[in-house]
């Protein structure tokens, strides 16, 4: 699993509010390109979310290897 945690400096209301609020529309969809959640709480005040670990690489780092990715491709991406 990956255990995905709020930063301690970015944990006031507001934000403690979306992240837990983005977690559980997230936990309530049920669909091939979106990362089931397993468990959304809170340990010493900080909130927290666990789903599965997906291996492979990031956007970021593909884009960095590829910075311009053939169009079909982005269009692959896109559509998912």
């Amino acid at each position: 699993v990956a255990i995905k945690v709020m930063k301690p400096e970015a944990a006031n209301t507001d934000n403690r509010k979306r992240f837990a609020r983005e977690a559980q529309a997230q936990a309530s969809i049920d669909h091939e390109h979106v990362v089931p959640i397993y468990r959304v709480g809170k340990d010493r005040g900080l909130p927290f979310l666990v789903m599965p670990y997906l291996r492979g690489e990031t956007l970021e780092t593909f884009l960095a290897g590829t910075p311009r990715p053939p169009l079909d491709e982005v269009f692959r991406v896109g559509r998912e």
